[in-house]
Order: C-alpha cells, then structure tokens, then sequence
C-alpha cells in the first residue's frame, strides 16, 4: 500500500513540474525593455509594471504622467482600478480631456441696474432672490432684453450660487462673472440705487406727450368721458367770440340801413 502511494507521489511531482516548465517565461532582463518600472510577474511569466505604474505607448509610465498625458491636468490615476479619472467636479469631453463641469440653471431677471452692474435675479428652482453685481461682458443694451425673462447662470461644479459663478445671455453669446452675491428678500429693490429698468417699463423711456382728443359721442346719452379734451365752449354750446362778432356785424347792418333811410328823407 504504501510502494503505491508514493509511485503515485512521484507520478504527480512530475505532473505538476511538466506544468510549471511548459509556462513561457520571460527574463528580467527582457522586461527592460519597457522601462525602469518593468518587472516580471513570476506567476504568469509575463512583464508588468510595478504599483503606481501603467503601461503607455509599451513603457511603464507614472500613473499620474500618463494620466495627464491622456486626460489632462485635472486627471488623477485610481491605483486601485489601474485607470485614469477625472477629478471631482471634472467630466470628459469630447476631446477626452477632464473639463470643468456646467450646471447651468435659469433665473429671471426681476431688476437691472447697468449704470452700478447690479441685479435682482430670482431662481427658478428654489424661488429665492439674490442681489448681486456683476463685470464686464455683458452689454448693457443686450441686459436689458432679459428682464422680466430668464437668463442662464452657470453655477459651475455645484448648485449654490457664488462669486465667480458666470451669467449666461444665451441669445447673444454673451457672459460676464459675477463678483458679488447677496441673497434678499422679495421686497428689495433698486430704486434707491439709481437708474432703475424694470421689467414692468420698456428699456427705452420716452417721455410721456399728452395730446388733445376729439370728444366721442356717446350712442348712450351718457356724458362724455375724456379728460384730456380742452374746450372754450360754455354749457349752450355757443361761443362767445362768435357771439360778440354777431352783434358787431348786426349793428353795423342797421346802422347802414338807418344812415340810408335818413338820407331818403333828406332829399324829400
């Protein structure tokens, strides 16, 4: 029992050794040829790259280097997932380049104050409304088409409205940053702050002409109702002026046919 035993040992040894030297195998040395941080791995026979470390272009390449290579400075390497990602608040492009993300969110814009680069917006998600001030960028007549409509304003990596954050005038390409946030009530206005355009007003003030309207007349029989009409005529409906022309024509009529009356009788 036993003789069997370790015939079947051996018979097994040289099973598992056939095993291990049918493996390709690589030196070393062969594995320099990828670089520095090449090394063999015993268990496959195959070269790698040592932790920290990914192959790029056939050379063992710091995670970080190759990552910034392929994706940009706002690229980190996951050594624990042997890849490259973006950092947070970071996306891919279309370029596969790691890039700011764009939470743009619209807001209306309730006040505009381009002389002092100052604004009441309200936002279309929470309702809250901010004061805020903002640079150049944005052309004061392209402004003042926005109010009392939406604007975008990209809030960048987060969804809180902060200095720095960008309005967007969408129609017109148009941005400028904000330097200053303050977050007010419903009731807060401009109008202490200088030159105000409301939403309520167009962005041209034309001064207001008054002109004079013909009376309508009523089919109700009812007084009519125009303030604005001017009018010399007393409650008949005569005019005076005309009035005292009649009585001066009348008297001179009468007294050119008495004058010729008289000059009859003369003659007699």
């Amino acid at each position: 029992m036993k003789k069997q035993f370790t015939i079947l040992s051996i018979i097994a040894l040289l099973f598992l050794g056939s095993l291990v030297f049918a493996i390709p195998t690589v030196s070393s040395a062969e594995c320099w040829i990828y670089g520095s941080a090449a090394t063999e791995d015993y268990l496959t026979g195959e070269c790698k790259c040592r932790a920290g470390y990914i192959m790029s272009d056939r050379h063992c390449t710091s995670g970080a280097t190759a990552c910034l290579l392929k994706n940009g400075g706002f690229s980190t390497y996951n050594e624990s997932k042997g890849s490259c990602e973006c950092l947070f608040g970071y996306t891919l492009d279309n370029t596969n380049r790691c890039v700011k993300k764009q939470n743009n969110v619209y807001f209306t814009l309730e006040e505009l104050d381009t002389g002092n680069k100052k604004a009441i917006i309200r936002s279309n998600s929470d309702f809250n409304y901010y004061l805020v001030i903002y640079n150049t960028g944005c052309y004061d007549r392209s402004f003042e088409r926005y109010l009392g409509k939406q604007i975008v304003i990209n809030l960048g990596t987060d969804y809180y409205l902060d200095t720095l954050d960008k309005i967007v005038l969408q129609d017109d390409n148009e941005t400028c940053d904000i330097i200053s946030r303050e977050k007010v009530d419903s009731s807060t206005t401009l109008k202490e702050e200088g030159v105000i355009i409301k939403r309520s007003y167009p962005s041209t003030v034309v001064p207001e002409i008054k002109r004079k309207q013909a009376a309508i007349p009523d089919t109700n029989n009812n007084p009519t109702k125009n303030s604005s009409v001017e009018t010399n005529t007393n409650e008949s409906g005569f005019n005076p002026f005309f009035v005292l022309v009649f009585i001066i024509l009348s008297g001179g009529f009468v007294w050119i046919i008495w004058k010729s009356m008289k000059n009859n009788i003369e003659r007699l």
